[in-house]
């Protein structure tokens, strides 16, 4: 047996060298897939992160380059910060034999509402993924939640029980609830409106009337005018450069109007409290562009008010919405803190990525 493999050998050295490769062919080679980062025991592949990026730029009508890139870095941070969850939610201990499980159950299930294996298929071609990447993916975001719920309280840890207090005082209740009548974007979320104003404009354009000087002696005229019971209608159509609807524009939100014009926010607020004198009290003229070769003047008059509403903190929707608005801060703050911990105890490549990004 000896004998006949150092026959095959000898034999074997006998052969003449094969040709190298054609450069041209060498040349041809391009990469098919690299790495863009690298979590602990986990990468990141240039292949995700385009996925995610191409993905990205169909939801948020990405252009330019320079979209682009804050988009990538984004994505980059949202895919790191992902893969310390799962492997902190892997740490914890949980079942390999229930996750596996769990996650082929998601699969079933999203494979039923894609109508079957084809519409399956069809979905996955369409997102350049395979069977193994949705499973990965359902996967980490299994663990991850783990995580995150142990983190937070939201959800029972693997002790199946909350060791996380979410519980909101009614003192924070009251204070965030008196807070958000402050802010006109929280109050429309809780269900109520802010003051509304109807205003009636006469907007001149110094490029339609011979120059500033001329236009800011017609402004004057006009509110002396109007002043006196004039009829703005008619000098709407006659010297506006806006005349739909007679220069009555849209019920405005005062809360709106104040960073916009503080002029006209001042003559709003400085309106007499009888209804009836309102025909009769008109604005200053009021500069809204001025570029130093053409001026821009708004005179203004108010048309009627509505008067905003106030959800009572009494009603179980306000207090479920600040409820709900006090745990999700609250479980944000302990997710970024959370974060911090898993970044300073892990190795993470590029080093741009090994920082917890500023909140």
């Amino acid at each position: 047996m000896t004998s006949l493999t150092m026959i095959l050998f000898a034999c074997a050295a006998l052969q003449p060298p094969s040709n190298p490769p054609d450069a041209k062919a060498v040349q041809d080679w391009s990469p098919l897939d690299q790495v863009v980062a690298i979590v602990n025991q986990d990468i990141i592949t240039y292949r995700k992160l385009a996925r995610d990026l191409v993905r990205e730029k169909e939801q948020f009508q990405l252009n330019n380059p320079s979209e682009m890139q804050t988009a990538q870095s984004r994505i980059l941070t949202r895919r790191v910060k992902a893969l310390l969850a799962k492997q902190a939610g892997q740490d914890m201990g949980a079942d390999e034999k229930l996750v596996e499980r769990n996650v082929q159950d998601s699969f079933e299930r999203i494979v039923a509402n894609k109508n079957g294996v084809v519409g399956m298929a069809k979905v996955m071609q369409a997102q350049d993924v395979s069977t193994q990447d949705v499973k990965d993916e359902l996967r980490e975001e299994l663990y991850s939640r783990v995580w995150k719920d142990s983190i937070t309280g939201e959800g029972v840890g693997l002790a199946a029980r909350s060791n996380r207090d979410r519980y909101v005082r009614p003192g924070e209740i009251k204070f965030r609830y008196e807070r958000a009548l402050r802010d006109p974007q929280a109050l429309r979320q809780m269900g109520g409106t802010t003051e509304t104003v109807t205003l009636q404009t006469l907007t001149l354009d110094s490029d339609k009337n011979g120059g500033r000087d001329a236009t800011v002696a017609l402004a004057v005229e006009i509110q002396k005018s109007l002043a006196t019971d004039a009829d703005m209608n008619e000098l709407v159509r006659r010297y506006s450069v806006v005349k739909e609807n007679d220069g009555i524009a849209e019920p405005a939100e005062i809360a709106r109007l104040r960073p916009l014009s503080a002029s006209l926010a001042k003559f709003i607020d400085g309106r007499p409290a009888d209804p009836k004198l309102w025909p009769r009290y008109i604005s200053e003229p009021i500069v809204i562009q001025d570029t130093g070769a053409r001026l821009i003047i708004r005179i203004a008059r108010i048309r009627e008010m509505a008067a905003g509403s106030t959800p009572s903190i009494a009603t179980s929707a306000v207090q479920e919405f600040i409820t709900t608005q006090a745990q999700d801060s609250l479980d944000n703050y302990r997710l970024e803190s959370a974060y911090s911990n898993l970044y300073r105890a892990a190795y993470v490549w590029p080093p741009e990525q090994s920082a917890q990004p500023k909140r």
